[in-house]
């Protein structure tokens, strides 16, 4: 039943969080190549496109979804 499903390890997205994990998984990929696509689908600086990219990548990394 569902009191047996173990949900410590979901974590959730926003929607440009999925965006980008939609894009690049499966593929090796850097910050820059996060940025790169938020800046492909949202009016935003590159400055802050490369911060929330590396803040996303860094929060898969320390869930255990992507490894350096």
């Amino acid at each position: 039943g569902i009191e047996n499903i173990d949900f410590s390890k979901m974590i959730s997205m926003n929607e440009s969080a999925a965006y980008l994990w939609n894009s690049v998984k499966g593929l090796d990929f850097s910050y820059q190549t996060l940025a790169d696509l938020l800046l492909q689908k949202y009016e935003v600086d590159a400055e802050v496109a490369l911060k929330d990219a590396t803040e996303i990548a860094d929060e898969w990394v320390k869930n255990g979804i992507v490894s350096k």
